[in-house]
C-alpha cells in the first residue's frame, strides 16, 4: 500500500499490486511466482493470472443501483433483468466481473426456462456458481 492508499480502489474491493512500497506478500501466496500475483486488466503495466476471476456472490443487490446498475429497474423485475448489466460492468474499459454466484437455486434447482434466460444475459466466458443445499 502506498501513502495514498491501495493501488486499486473499486466499488467492491481494494488490492495491492506488489510493486508498491511497503507491500508484503500474504502468507497464502508465499512461493507463488511473482508473475501470477500481478493484475493487468486493472492496470495497464500489470498482468493478471488467468486463474483469478473477480465476481460477487450475487448480482441482485439493489444497493448497486447507480454504481453498477445505471438503468432503472422495477423492483418486481430487478433480479431477473439486471444480470446483463452486471456482466457488462467495466473498470478501465475491461469487464471486471467474470464470475457470479446464483443463490436463487438454494431451495430448488433452476428450471430450463430460468437457465435459458440466464444464458441470454451472460457472455460465453462468464462462470456462474449455483448455491445448493
Amino acid at each position: 500500500m502506498t501513502a495514498e492508499g491501495p493501488c486499486f480502489q473499486g466499488p467492491f474491493l481494494s488490492l495491492l499490486c506488489g510493486r508498491c512500497p511497503a507491500y508484503s506478500v500474504p502468507d497464502f501466496i508465499e512461493g507463488v511466482p511473482e508473475e501470477t500475483v500481478q493484475f493487468p486488466i486493472l492496470w495497464p503495466s500489470h498482468t493478471l493470472s488467468l486463474l483469478i476471476q473477480f465476481g460477487t456472490s450475487t448480482w441482485t443487490y439493489e444497493g448497486w443501483q447507480g454504481r453498477v446498475y445505471q438503468q432503472p429497474y422495477a423492483k418486481s423485475t430487478f433480479s431477473r433483468e439486471c444480470l446483463r448489466e452486471y456482466c457488462q460492468y467495466q473498470y478501465q474499459g475491461e469487464p471486471l466481473f467474470r464470475t457470479v454466484g446464483n443463490d436463487s437455486t438454494f431451495y430448488r434447482p433452476p428450471t430450463a426456462i430460468q437457465l435459458r434466460h440466464y444464458l441470454t444475459q451472460i457472455p460465453e466466458d462468464l462462470q456462474m456458481c449455483f448455491k445448493v443445499s
